[in-house]
């Protein structure tokens, strides 16, 4: 007669166990999780966003997207990453800040990169800067001579 109440209860238990977290509210442990859910969803759009901006390269180079089509797309591109990034360096959430010192402006669209980086993270350039084609000399971003030799960049 006992083993069937102790089931009961065994079963009662299990079942409050299992339907608790549906039927809770907003408690804290729901909001950790939101939270970092959040900030990978933020991520993996950041990610797609850049993975956008390449494709769209990509079929300008190939000649499917008219120069006009091409500047728009890549331009809303850009500012929505930009929106992305300019919140997480707001957001202070221990993300990776750079020195000040070790930046410089991107030559293509102007935006603050790293030093230490071998593309903008905007709009996708370039950061390597090239050396000069008669003395081998680095050459600064948008400079029409190089400042070693005299040699024509263009």
């Amino acid at each position: 007669m006992i083993a069937p109440i102790i089931l009961f209860i065994v079963f009662v238990l299990m079942s409050y166990l299992i339907i608790k977290p549906f039927l809770a509210g907003a408690g804290n442990s729901a909001t950790i999780i939101h939270d970092d859910t959040d900030e990978k969803v933020k991520e993996l759009e950041k990610i797609s966003l850049l993975k956008q901006i390449r494709e769209v390269e990509f079929e300008k180079e190939m000649g499917v997207t008219s120069d006009e089509d091409f500047q728009r797309i890549k331009s809303e591109l850009v500012q929505q990453v930009s929106g992305y990034l300019g919140k997480d360096k707001s957001a202070g959430n221990g993300s990776k800040h750079v020195v000040l010192g070790s930046e410089i402006n991107c030559p293509d669209c102007n935006e603050t990169v790293s030093k230490s980086d071998k593309f903008c993270g905007f709009c996708g350039t370039s950061l390597k800067n090239p050396g000069c084609p008669k003395c081998g000399e680095t050459i600064t971003p948008n400079a029409k001579f190089c400042s070693t030799c005299g040699t024509s960049t263009q």
